[in-house]
């Protein structure tokens, strides 16, 4: 599936019920209209894109050993929009969308002796053996992950004292989620069905889409009029389906074995867990306020790799069903 959301939109923070203001003083306020928009730096985490496995012998009497070839995701932009409505009772709803969208490029050499053991795409006899790209062999990749949720949320805000109010959330989200890893291996061998070098294409995407329910909490303290301290954790339970291809064929289209493909899909489970933390400041008689924060979200059972050791493998890999996002933001909320 296209990336329907591939718009670069900014993002925002749910920034909920907090002002330069007392609780008391809150919940007087006439009714508003809201914006936020919050943008940041960050990275992916537990990832698990491994396109290969240099295997190094065991010379001597010593021991095997084994590296894993995955790219080492830097830091990339994440974006956040959302808007509402607030009554002056503190209820509020809101409408939000969160984005992650990058790519990351891997390249590197088998080792000198021993093999290169091939991770993408399914079991085939590439003539060195199975699942192996000889000696020393090569492996140059391109990885993309994207991701996105929508939120439609009611949420009310409860004063605690005059200082501390705290406001809790219910409402559906959407979450999409796209992985893409697509490249080739140099296979350089000498024995079996080819002689020198062979260039390999392997291919795979593994896609979901899930919706269900989210109940979240934020809790917020005015150090001052004009500064305060704010954090949130969220819950999501999801069902949907995921889906995921993996391809593996002769590059060289030089009569070697034939193209190799796996592929599934299947209805599944998924949560995600939602946690971020701030610094707020207010300007504008606490009309525009911008903030300073971490976030960290968990996805399980939603980015699941189905045909991780499709037809099975020469090297099993751990199952990949989930993995996090976290990042540094800065965000800006607007009433009106």
């Amino acid at each position: 599936m296209t990336r329907r959301f591939s718009l670069a939109v900014a993002v925002f923070l749910v920034v909920f019920g907090a002002t330069g203001l007392t609780c008391a003083q809150y919940e007087t306020l006439d009714n508003w209209y809201f914006l936020y928009l919050e943008g940041g730096i960050g990275t992916p985490k537990s990832t698990d894109q491994i396109v290969g496995i240099a295997l190094d012998p065991a010379l001597g009497g010593g021991i095997q050993t084994s590296t894993l070839i995955q790219p080492d995701w830097s830091s990339s932009p994440v974006f956040r929009i959302g808007g509402g409505y607030r009554w002056s009772g503190g209820s509020r709803i809101t409408l939000s969308y969160w984005q992650f969208d990058d790519e990351q490029g891997v390249t590197a050499d088998g080792p000198g002796l021993g093999n290169l053991v091939y991770t993408i795409g399914p079991f085939l006899d590439t003539g060195a053996g199975f699942n192996n790209m000889g000696n020393p062999g090569h492996a140059d990749f391109n990885t993309g992950i994207t991701a996105q949720t929508v939120d439609f949320a009611w949420g009310r805000q409860k004063m605690m004292s005059d200082y501390f109010d705290v406001e809790w959330s219910l409402g559906l989200r959407y979450a999409h989620f796209e992985e893409t890893i697509s490249g080739f291996y140099d296979d350089d061998v000498s024995t079996g069905l080819n002689f020198g070098d062979v260039r390999w294409g392997a291919y795979k995407f593994n896609e979901s889409e899930m919706i269900g329910a989210r109940a979240a909490v934020r809790c917020t303290y005015f150090l001052t009029d004009r500064i305060a301290g704010t954090g949130s954790i969220g819950f999501s339970m999801l069902e949907g389906e995921v889906s995921s291809v993996s391809s593996f064929w002769d590059a060289d289209a030089g009569g070697r074995p034939a193209a190799s493909a796996a592929e599934t899909d299947d209805n599944r489970s998924g949560r995600i867990q939602d946690l971020d933390v701030g610094l707020m400041l207010f300007f504008m008689d606490d009309m525009l306020r911008i903030k300073l924060g971490y976030e960290s979200s968990f996805w399980d059972g939603v980015p699941s790799d189905l045909v991780r050791n499709a037809n099975g493998s020469a090297a099993n890999l751990r199952d990949r069903d989930d993995l996090s996002f976290s990042a540094y933001t800065l965000g800006v909320y607007f009433e009106f």
